[in-house]
């Protein structure tokens, strides 16, 4: 279905809007789930391997294999934040790509469509929580 000026017009205005609020949560996302997850992670690392060298008595951990665990699931986390900073810019910029789509360029088909790579970047998200916990 072709738009009237009018209708064209004001989608351009709703795009531009949209792309303004894309590039703010750029710089928000970017800046404040991810670096959390990184500090929380860091830190139970840093504070398991000073227990397990200054304080845990030497040849007395009943029970080493859940700190090698933590150790693990931590490190994990961070692998997995690490992984959604290079995701998580271009998923939203697949997302401005479909908003393009449907407000410029007028394909109805796109629109509620959500980008793979946004999908992709949600289960990164969800899994560098629970390594995290």
């Amino acid at each position: 279905m072709a738009r009237t000026q009018e209708q064209q017009a004001q989608a351009a205005s709703v795009f531009a809007t949209y792309k303004a609020e894309i590039d703010k949560r750029e710089l928000s996302n970017t800046d404040n789930y991810d670096k959390n997850i990184l500090t929380l992670s860091s830190a139970g690392l840093a504070i398991s391997l000073t227990v397990f060298k200054d304080i845990a008595p030497h040849g007395q951990t009943a029970y080493i294999w859940l700190l090698y665990s933590a150790w693990i699931l931590f490190g994990c986390a961070i692998l997995a934040t690490i992984f959604s900073f290079l995701i998580s810019n271009a998923a939203l910029r697949a997302e401005l790509e479909i908003a393009h789509k449907y407000y410029i360029e007028e394909d109805e088909s796109v629109f509620g469509k959500i980008s793979l790579k946004s999908k992709v970047l949600k289960w990164v998200n969800r899994f560098s929580g629970v390594f995290l916990f």
